[in-house]
């Protein structure tokens, strides 16, 4: 797979692809500083687990539930405990 050069093309690529292949060119943007907005918008497309990955690498905060309400249905519990504190 070649390297994909932006979020944009990250996300076309991921609403043609099966989910492997997407969560394989996610993971290629693990570790940038991706908004949460970007991480829901790739979110339907990609395993909980890559998901996960993705929050966790872009040191995603929040005060409350309701400041990352649209990733709730994405990530693991797990993954909302750490982004609360």
């Amino acid at each position: 797979m070649s390297k994909i050069k932006d979020i944009q093309e990250l996300l076309y690529l991921v609403s043609f692809t099966g989910r492997e292949t997407a969560d394989k060119a996610a993971l290629q943007f693990e570790k940038a500083d991706l908004t949460m907005e970007q991480i829901v918008s790739l979110a339907p497309f990609i395993s909980r687990e890559t998901v996960d990955k993705m929050v966790l690498s872009s040191g995603l905060h929040a005060e409350c539930l309701q400041d990352i309400f649209p990733l709730l249905p994405f990530i693991s519990n797990d993954i909302i405990k750490d982004i609360l504190g």
